[in-house]
């Protein structure tokens, strides 16, 4: 096998052994040569780059065994292939972005002669910030619950229950006063005002705290201060007491981990992007990879209209 020795991944990946059963048995035997081969052909640049490969690559070659599919680099990397793979994947909605972009990377230029489609031009638009995992968000409601005033608390449960309940952020949350959170149709909504004046539901599972909070309050703003400005908001969530080793609680956040539940729960387009203050879907273009895919069967009967 060809080796970098002058490489700083190199001696990383020469002990790197892979703790997953069956994984760990195989690679050794099989699997080992065929990574390092491809990385070292890959010439990703970077330490931790390389590593990131060698890993995912580890892995994903550890699952193609398993379907009886040849460490073969065209055989592997078909995309169909990778399609599969990912959609199979129980991991975190973000590893399996991770993976999956990795992977389509590699077999580009390890297996240049399958279909793959042209890369999709990138067009400029605002990103939207990562959305918190379901153990993320978890520990932040207890952050928010676990401040040490109640002036803290208003401004951090405030955050998390408007931004992960109704998919507020810094341009609406300083402006929602108690008032403003009221029952229609059986279902607790916020009466949202400028810009995009709406009504939006809130979660079930935010609703009571949320409505408890609002009758606390009255008529003032919900964050203890009215602010029509973002650096208003942004200076106030600045005084959130976090927590180390934790995300930190934003509304911007908040407000992707809202529309990546409603994605994954399939709510409408029309009524998601009513809700949300959005004109289109351009907003919601990056986080769409990081919803789960349902199960085979369930998909093939929801694109077919039977279930």
């Amino acid at each position: 096998m060809k080796r970098e020795s002058d490489a700083e991944w190199w001696p990383w990946a020469v002990s790197y052994a892979p703790a997953r059963s069956p994984l760990a048995g195989w690679w050794d035997e099989a699997l080992r040569d065929f990574v390092l081969e491809a990385v070292i052909d890959l010439r990703v640049e970077g330490n931790a780059g390389a590593q990131r490969f060698v890993q995912v690559l580890a892995h994903f070659c550890g699952w193609c065994r398993t379907q009886g599919i040849p460490l073969d680099r065209v055989a592997m990397f078909d995309p169909a292939v990778l399609e599969r793979y990912t959609s199979l994947d129980t991991r975190a909605a973000t590893t399996r972005a991770t993976h999956r972009s990795v992977l389509r990377r590699a077999g580009r230029l390890l297996a240049p002669e399958n279909p793959w489609e042209p890369e999709a031009v990138r067009t400029s638009h605002r990103s939207l910030p990562e959305p918190y995992t379901e153990e993320e968000a978890i520990r932040l409601e207890k952050v928010a619950k676990a401040q040490s005033t109640e002036a803290l608390y208003r401004i951090a449960a405030s955050v998390y229950l408007l931004g992960l309940g109704a998919g507020l952020d810094g341009r609406w949350i300083t402006r929602i006063r108690g008032n403003d959170v009221v029952v229609r149709n059986g279902v607790l909504v916020i009466d949202v005002p400028v810009p995009m004046p709406r009504m939006v539901p809130v979660r079930a599972a935010m609703s009571d705290e949320l409505a408890h909070l609002a009758r606390s309050v009255g008529s003032e703003p919900l964050m203890g201060t009215r602010s029509v400005t973002r650096n208003g908001s942004n200076r106030l969530q600045a005084r959130i007491e976090q927590v180390p080793k934790l995300p930190r609680l934003t509304a911007k956040r908040a407000r992707s981990t809202w529309l990546v539940w409603h994605i994954e729960r399939g709510t409408r387009l029309p009524e998601l992007l009513a809700a949300a203050g959005v004109a289109d879907v351009a907003a919601l273009r990056d986080l769409a990879r990081h919803a789960r895919l349902v199960s085979e069967p369930s998909a093939d009967r929801m694109l077919a209209g039977t279930s």
